[in-house]
């Protein structure tokens, strides 16, 4: 974003900001013609340790967009060369920026994490009631052949079918509370 911006302009503009970068504000003699000091509310402190967020994480899934404050190159420079002399407590600030920006991040990776779960439940929820209705289906299968055996005198095997039946009843009621007690966790 930055880089694209220099690519923007032109010779001069490019040199007048290289300058500013080496010499400060005041490189022309007259640094009342500045009247923007880096300790000024408006200048952005953490881009002045060189730790903007809004300038960190460009292009990403985190991007902040411009920052509202004031991004000066000039000012930076003056900043690093009085700072030699005095800590003003810049780093400060910008780590609690970026640790701030971190908790947001932590969030954000929780919120995700729940939201894969709760879709992991909800494909396991699916398969349950898939097996509930299977094992319904089987059992009106057998119920229809087992009367069908009856009513054809086929009496042992239309009994042994019903013994099938009771099992895959028994079956049904356990993936029914399976089902019922992974839907009633997640709620």
């Amino acid at each position: 974003n930055e880089y694209k911006s220099y690519l923007r302009m032109t010779a001069q503009e490019q040199m007048r900001k290289m300058l500013d970068q080496l010499m400060g504000s005041g490189r022309d003699g007259h640094p009342e013609a500045n009247s923007t000091h880096f300790g000024d509310p408006k200048v952005c402190r953490a881009f002045m340790t060189g730790l903007c967020p809004h300038t960190l994480f460009t292009n990403t899934k985190m991007d902040l967009g411009e920052c509202p404050k004031v991004h000066s190159e000039a000012l930076r420079a003056d900043f690093e060369e009085a700072n030699k002399d005095k800590n003003y407590g810049f780093e400060k600030e910008a780590l609690e920026i970026l640790e701030d920006f971190l908790r947001t991040c932590e969030r954000k990776v929780e919120a995700a994490k729940k939201r894969l779960e709760d879709q992991v439940l909800d494909e396991d929820s699916e398969t349950r009631a898939n097996k509930v209705h299977d094992i319904a289906e089987q059992i009106g299968q057998k119920l229809a052949k087992a009367e069908q055996l009856g009513n054809e005198g086929e009496v042992e095997e239309s009994v042994s079918l019903l013994a099938e039946i009771e099992k895959l009843k028994v079956e049904k009621r356990q993936a029914e509370y399976a089902t019922n007690a992974m839907l009633l966790g997640k709620i």
